[in-house]
């Protein structure tokens, strides 16, 4: 009798997973299709995109030695910016960065407008901007006003930017190149008076202290001009004896 119930059983289990089968069978068939298709075609982008990043790598290096070891800076520029133009975000933004360092041999006014377009981008790391000001700024330096300079370094020298203390020390230079002393004092001291500054950079900053010390009005009071021989009133004469 027991025998008999289990096959029932068995055999409703057989009814209820045909019919499951002849309802949902299409849908799980094709489920399986599309792990299998979407596994596969992840595995290939990851493939191509390693195969494309060595691709830009070997161009990037190409480039790097047009410029550095062939002294080819208009090549190297071109290649570059062809890189910027086509490779994914990290050769894109490196080839940039690099561009416009090969432009400033050739033409530093549009090298500051590369440097200035990086640092107005938004998709970039906010310290990939914040050098994109550095190099521009230090572009200026030589070819701007000092205004040109604070306009991009004061806020960043203000700030816990990581490239502080390069903007404290732009704004010292700058300050000095215009001959104003104050100014010179004021960001050459902050940056030999904080803790953790590079060694190299407080001895360019001490250095700066004391050149503007050496120039620095003397704060002395004016004496009174001594009266001259003529001013000097006559003694009265002495009576004859």
């Amino acid at each position: 009798m027991a025998d008999i119930f289990s096959e029932i059983d068995d055999e409703l289990q057989r009814e209820r997973l045909a019919k499951f089968w002849q309802r949902f069978g299409p849908l799980v068939i094709l489920a399986a299709i599309l792990i299998v298709v979407g596994v596969a075609g992840w595995r290939f982008y990851e493939w191509r995109s390693i195969q494309k990043a060595s691709e830009y790598g070997v161009r990037f290096e190409s480039a790097l030695r047009l410029a550095s070891e062939e002294g080819k800076n208009a090549e190297a520029q071109k290649a570059f910016a062809d890189i910027a133009g086509s490779a994914s975000a990290g050769y894109a933004t490196l080839a940039r960065f690099r561009a416009a360092s090969e432009e400033s041999t050739v033409d530093k006014a549009k090298a500051v407008q590369a440097f200035d377009a990086l640092a107005a981008d938004g998709t970039l790391d906010p310290a990939l901007r914040d050098l994109a000001k550095l190099r521009a700024a230090m572009l200026v330096l030589d070819t701007g006003t000092p205004e040109d300079v604070s306009t991009r370094m004061e806020p960043l020298a203000k700030s816990g930017s990581v490239w502080r203390n390069s903007a404290r020390e732009l704004m010292a230079l700058a300050a000095w190149k215009a001959g104003n002393v104050d100014e010179t004092q004021r960001w050459a001291s902050e940056l030999v008076g904080e803790a953790g500054v590079q060694a190299d950079v407080r001895t360019r900053a001490q250095m700066l202290l004391d050149l503007a010390a050496g120039v620095a009005p003397a704060k002395t009071t004016q004496a009174a001009p001594a009266a001259s021989p003529a001013e000097t009133p006559a003694e009265p004469a002495k009576p004859a004896p």
